[in-house]
């Protein structure tokens, strides 16, 4: 057996080895990179009241954060969604644009900002005082509101525990080191065997490379969510579940107000505003066949335009609309 044949079972035997090798590590660390499995609460009690967990929010959440708790990604929409969510909180009014080529205007009530996240702060006390009016057009305009308010959302989702600290991946810098091996040795073989059989040195390349490959894809599995992160989720998706299924005889006339007000955020920002906006109308037209209109009363002053509460709902997709469209010209990631 020559020098080439040597070279040619070497990078073979190197490709098996390697590729064995990188295969037992990647079916370890798969499964430590799979969804940690998140305990069950414990049971209930069924002599105490229990909150109904299904029709919340995880805690800390607000519906601004269903986005960043939802895919780790922060942008103009969560702004836009939190300013809806603090309208049917009482801190602003939201007036639709009188023509066309109008303006959204939102107004500060006199509401005190007591107990408000940070980036809900950034959002209403920064560019507001009592009483002030701003166009949507110049709020989305103003740098500094906007990269202050999105800086907050960022800090506030930190300190939820859902995230973990996650340092750079070594997974992608050991796979592309044996992709670069492969290829070296594929040229290697191809080289040195164009006399003689270059099979088993090209058979091994392509085992350095395919090895490196399979070892990037662990770079793509690792995840920076903790459990209480995994817990939360699986509670928004609950909650989601729940609000998909909302009909119109849930909403009871002492609390048809609150569960409006309350939910109509997470409701946009889920993109069932449509859904939404036919449980209110089907609501009314049930209240108005029992002769018993009057008892279903839903605030919905904060936008002031809108004669019905499902027409508030449409109004403020509009108003969400429109705002994705300004921070689009102004560059609001």
């Amino acid at each position: 057996m020559d020098t080439v044949d040597i070279v040619q079972w070497a990078l073979l035997a190197t490709g098996c080895a390697v590729a064995v090798g990188s295969l037992g590590v990647w079916l370890v660390n798969r499964a430590r990179y799979a969804t940690p499995a998140v305990p069950l609460p414990p049971a209930l009690n069924p002599g105490l009241l229990q909150r109904d967990t299904d029709r919340h929010l995880p805690d800390q959440a607000t519906p601004g954060m269903i986005g960043v708790l939802d895919d780790g990604r922060i942008g103009a929409n969560d702004l836009l969604i939190t300013l809806i969510d603090l309208a049917a909180r009482g801190y602003l009014t939201i007036s639709a644009p009188t023509n066309p080529d109008g303006h959204w205007r939102l107004t500060r009530t006199t509401k005190t900002a007591d107990a408000l996240r940070t980036f809900e702060t950034a959002l209403i006390e920064t560019p507001f005082v009592a009483g002030d009016t701003r166009t949507l057009d110049s709020l989305l305009a103003d740098d500094t509101v906007v990269d202050s308010a999105i800086a907050a959302l960022q800090h506030d989702a930190d300190t939820t525990g859902w995230f973990v600290p996650t340092a750079e991946s070594h997974w992608g810098k050991i796979g592309g080191s044996l992709v670069l091996l492969g290829l070296v040795a594929l040229a290697t073989g191809i080289i040195i065997g164009m006399n003689t059989l270059p099979i088993p040195g090209i058979t091994g390349g392509v085992l350095l490379t395919g090895s490196g490959l399979l070892i990037v894809t662990l770079a793509k599995m690792q995840h920076d969510r903790s459990e209480i992160g995994h817990a939360a989720r699986q509670q928004l998706a609950r909650y989601h579940d729940w609000l998909s299924a909302l009909a119109a005889h849930q909403l009871l006339p002492d609390a048809a107000s609150m569960l409006f007000n309350g939910n109509l955020a997470a409701a946009l920002a889920f993109g069932m505003n449509v859904q939404f906006a036919d449980v209110l109308d089907q609501a009314y037209a049930r209240a108005s066949g029992w002769g018993t209109t009057a008892t279903l009363k839903i605030d919905h002053t904060w936008m002031p335009g809108a004669d019905t509460p499902a027409a508030a709902v449409r109004e403020a997709a509009r108003f969400v609309a429109a705002g994705l469209v300004l921070a689009k010209r102004y560059a609001v990631s």
